[in-house]
């Protein structure tokens, strides 16, 4: 099996409005601007991330990600939770990851959706506080490669 093949990633954070107050929304571009400008496989760099404006134009931040990294499956898990790091880091309500694997011929999909709890603790509070509960769904965390 070789394992010189694509892996594709993208998706995106949905960090809303919290009813019209955004100054959660400098607070998640500095820790995307914190991140590395490269990192050890699998990496989750800052190029990898864009972030749409805060202007009346958007109603809610949306953190999107791409990128193309070779074989990622055989560290996927790796990768996964250098992503929950990040989102324990950031000031959201879901994010959605699609995997597109050439090896495994499939697409799959990955789904944190913040608690309930999580919001009225985390965002709501006077300061607001990074996620630091969610609900996770999707598809395998690990690959047999």
């Amino acid at each position: 099996m070789s394992l010189d093949h694509e892996t594709i990633i993208y998706g995106m954070i949905d960090a809303g409005d919290l009813d019209g107050d955004t100054a959660h929304h400098a607070l998640n571009r500095e820790v995307i601007a914190m991140l590395p400008p490269s990192d050890e496989n699998p990496p989750l760099t800052r190029g990898m991330f864009s972030i749409t404006g805060s202007t009346e134009m958007y109603q809610s931040q949306i953190i999107h990600f791409a990128a193309s990294i070779k074989a990622l499956e055989q560290n996927w898990h790796i990768w996964l939770e250098k992503f929950e790091t990040l989102l324990s880091k950031l000031y959201w309500f879901g994010a959605i990851v699609h995997l597109e694997s050439e090896l495994f011929e499939g697409d799959y999909q990955y789904q944190w959706v913040v608690t309930d709890e999580a919001v009225d603790q985390n965002l709501f509070n006077d300061p607001i506080l990074p996620i630091s509960q969610w609900e996770f769904s999707g598809g395998p965390r690990k690959f047999d490669v």
